[in-house]
């Protein structure tokens, strides 16, 4: 959505929540709701005979998989029908992003917003998001404070083993569709790239959305690189500043 008002030159402020009432408040002051929907995957679809692999696979399919029926284009079934339930006026909800969309399409779903804002797929904002998008979705897995958990756990050396069959601790392995793959880019160049495109250049708080923890997790070219040369230094967690860590390291030597 930022990257969409972005391109067509909105003052917009756009807010993100996981703070149900706080959504229906905003949409009932009349802005507009962008909403991601967990897709229902029945259970009889997510299979009851499962081997090994298929167990450790079930939680995520349960949550991101894809059932048979299932329709791309309902969306507007599912925002009345939320519309509804939260007693919203009919139009509040201006798009609703299925979760089964996100595991067929992933980042290439944001073609799907272009006609929420009224522009053709081959107008020039819409082929500036797809610009920016296609390089911030990897960066978003694989670059920052909010980088896969998998991702982190190989960097950090605490994996032993790779393969589609085993890969543990980690959530899911190469044979998964929503295997992060970290390994086959190099994060400097695709930010160094991201930070040329149109949006990059046009909307510079673009680029502080990949942890919206303040200035220290803006990309400006170099960030990735550093990010990860100082997380593997201090193993940092989700969401903490590697940066700050060495900076106390370096006060308290006898220190973690």
């Amino acid at each position: 959505v930022s990257a969409y008002a972005c391109a067509l030159g909105l003052k917009a402020d756009v807010r993100k929540t996981h703070n149900l009432t706080t959504g229906i408040n905003i949409a009932r002051g009349g802005a507009p709701l962008f909403v991601t929907h967990i897709s229902d995957v029945p259970e009889d679809e997510a299979g009851t005979d499962l081997g090994a692999l298929q167990k450790r696979e079930r939680a995520t399919k349960r949550k991101y998989g894809v059932a048979d029926g299932f329709r791309p284009d309902a969306w507007r079934e599912t925002a009345l029908a939320l519309e509804r339930g939260w007693q919203l006026p009919e139009g509040a909800i201006a798009y609703v992003q299925e979760t089964s969309l996100v595991a067929l399409r992933d980042w290439r779903i944001v073609a799907d917003y272009a006609g929420v804002f009224g522009l053709a797929q081959g107008s020039i904002a819409a082929l500036e998001v797809v610009e920016y998008i296609r390089l911030w979705d990897v960066l978003r897995r694989c670059c920052g404070p909010q980088m896969s958990e998998d991702y982190r756990k190989r960097l950090y050396g605490l994996v032993a083993n790779v393969s589609v069959t085993a890969f543990e601790p980690m959530h899911r392995g190469p044979g998964s569709l929503a295997y992060d793959a970290c390994e086959m880019y190099d994060v400097g160049a695709v930010e160094r790239l991201l930070m040329k495109t149109a949006l990059a250049r046009r909307c510079p708080k673009l680029n502080n959305k990949l942890g919206l923890l303040g200035s220290w997790a803006r990309l400006d070219g170099t960030f990735c690189r550093r990010y990860e040369a100082a997380a593997v230094a201090t193993r940092v967690g989700f969401n903490q500043n590697p940066f700050e860590r060495l900076k106390q390291r370096d006060l308290d030597p006898s220190g973690p």
